[in-house]
């Protein structure tokens, strides 16, 4: 895999070639990223080493995991597609499955990049979404065009959703996701990465996945808290700990 992300017309045979590195998820949760922007990596790797039992879970990478600073601070981005490999030696050492927000450059793609979800397990990384709402910070480009990869996703038994920040309370992206998701059968789980402020409330978006889980993980420490849920109620919390932290709930 090289540093550049396959185009639209290639994103058939790249779906094609995922294993099923993600059949055997039995748990969900979120990345709490609130410290060491600059080195999201190395950050990554430190909550896994605290972190016992990780094996099959899915997690979710805030917002722009990759760019090397907190989302909303000025300074030069980091787009370089080489996190996408890295993610997935990650995945293939710690046997997860990452959904994760990435800012990375494209073939023939924008400058700045779009703003994008991609489920990555052991076998690579596939595009799941784009973020079409415009929040005023200038590191990505909106994606205004109709979407250009499948989303939800089928894993083994498990029904896969992304939806990037201020787009899960958008109707117009939320409703064909969820008639997509209700022919789906086995566990259905939609996947937020976020950096999003408290203006946003947590259990107003759990609510809207009445039949559904939900993993928000948030880059804000101020902002809404991150949270999984289950059939519109949360089940778990984050307690807004000032550490980087892996949180894990059964699935």
């Amino acid at each position: 895999m090289d540093n550049l992300l396959p185009r639209p017309a290639e994103l058939a045979t790249f779906e094609a070639s995922m294993s099923t590195g993600a059949d055997v998820i039995s748990k969900v949760g979120f990345f709490r990223f609130v410290a060491g922007y600059d080195r999201p990596m190395e950050s990554l790797d430190r909550a896994f080493q605290q972190t016992s039992d990780v094996a099959n879970a899915l997690v979710v990478l805030p917002e722009a995991f990759n760019i090397g600073k907190y989302y909303r601070d000025g300074g030069k981005c980091d787009y370089n597609g080489s996190a996408l490999q890295t993610l997935q030696s990650v995945a293939a050492e710690r046997s997860v499955t990452f959904i994760a927000g990435m800012i990375v450059e494209e073939a023939n793609g924008p400058m700045p990049p779009f703003s994008s979800a991609f489920l990555i397990d052991v076998s690579g990384s596939k595009l799941i979404c784009r973020k079409h709402g415009d929040d005023g910070y200038m590191d990505y480009t909106p994606f205004s065009g109709a979407p250009d990869a499948s989303n939800p996703v089928q894993c083994g038994r498990v029904s896969i959703a992304a939806i990037l920040c201020m787009d899960c309370v958008d109707p117009q992206i939320i409703q064909p996701i969820e008639a997509l998701l209700s022919e789906a059968q086995g566990p259905k789980i939609v996947c937020i990465p976020a950096c999003m402020n408290n203006v946003y409330r947590d259990e107003a978006i759990a609510e809207l996945w009445p039949n559904h889980h939900v993993v928000l993980a948030n880059s804000d420490p101020l902002g809404c808290p991150n949270f999984i849920s289950k059939d519109g109620t949360i089940i778990m919390r984050d307690n807004r700990g000032m550490e980087n932290a892996i949180v894990l709930s059964s699935l």
